[in-house]
């Protein structure tokens, strides 16, 4: 049998990654979309990299909300409780 800690940890932590994957995977590729139409446009390629960054960044850790929960969820993963 599987500690119910154990198994919440795997099942957040299987969840969180298939969404990061995808997150950096849709990412990727609308970059490289944008990177086309800007080479047309005559702009150049770090302004959209580094604006996708700052928006990346913004969005996940630079949120305070986002930045709480995960505090609170490594917070509760490093406790065990004692039955």
């Amino acid at each position: 049998m599987i500690d119910p800690y154990d198994f919440v940890r795997l099942v957040t932590f299987a969840l969180a990654s298939v969404w990061t994957i995808r997150g950096a995977v849709r990412t990727y590729r609308f970059i490289r979309r944008w990177e086309a139409r800007l080479d047309a446009w005559g702009l150049p390629k770090e302004w959209l990299r580094r604006a996708a960054l700052k928006g990346v960044a913004r969005t996940t850790v630079l949120d305070p909300v986002n930045l709480a929960l995960i505090l609170a969820l490594f917070g509760v993963w490093t406790f065990r409780a004692t039955l």
